[in-house]
């Protein structure tokens, strides 16, 4: 029974040492200082020596529900969909009160309102976020000056 348990234990603990990823984190931000939520991160994943990837990834609480916390949030992986977004962003800031406008980047999509100065930035679960055109703005200018990161 000794030699069946320990047997047992040995292929688990080989299987898991298999499954293993390492995190780095490249770069952070906030949009808020001060804030916890919303943040981005540049992060790259290292499967083995050969298999490494970077992504970009804005986490946030959805504003639909005032007194729960239901994060939302989506990743970017390509520099093109980045580079999108981070168009999206600007292009959105840069329009005066009073106009209605919809954008969708990798199934993130972007909304301005009439009624509103902030901008809507809506995951695939439609759980969103605003921020104010100077946050966004912000964001743009920080995601543009780091986007290299998703070459690596």
């Amino acid at each position: 029974m000794k030699k069946t348990v320990t047997l047992v234990l040995a292929l688990m603990l080989g299987n898991l040492s298999y499954a293993q990823t390492e995190r780095q984190s490249l770069k952070k931000g906030v949009l808020t200082p001060g804030s916890v939520l919303p943040a981005w991160e540049f992060t790259k994943i290292i499967e083995n020596e050969s298999d490494t990837s970077v992504y970009f990834h804005l986490g946030f609480n959805n504003e639909k529900y005032q007194y729960i916390t239901d994060i939302g949030g989506f990743i970017i992986s390509e520099e093109e969909d980045l580079q999108n977004f981070i168009n999206g962003l600007s292009k959105l800031a840069s329009k005066e009160k009073g106009v209605n406008m919809d954008l969708e980047v990798s199934g993130i999509t972007l909304r301005i309102y009439d009624f509103s100065n902030s901008i809507y930035i809506e995951d695939r679960r439609d759980k969103y976020m605003t921020i104010s055109k100077k946050e966004a703005l912000k964001l743009a200018q920080s995601l543009q000056e780091n986007k290299y990161l998703l070459k690596r």
